[in-house]
């Protein structure tokens, strides 16, 4: 994941307090890298419906995601 950031602020640490919705890159295509991302590292596959604010406006709403998509059957 921290490969998706610009070379230049990769050192930017990812935690908790992370917010995706900041101006680290976050348009369009670092929001399709990231989702492909998720859907490889996860093998799950997220839908166009998925992709919105409250799912991605930091790393404990993305943890729920994902974790919410790992248990559905």
């Amino acid at each position: 994941m921290q490969g998706l950031l610009d070379p230049e602020k990769a050192h930017i640490p990812i935690d908790d307090q992370f917010v995706l919705g900041t101006d680290r890159e976050f348009d369009s295509v670092w929001a399709l890298k990231l989702v492909l991302a998720l859907e490889d590292e996860f093998s799950i596959a997220i839908e166009d419906t998925d992709v919105k604010p409250a799912n991605f406006r930091d790393i404990p709403a993305l943890t729920e995601f994902v974790a919410a998509k790992l248990s559905r059957p």
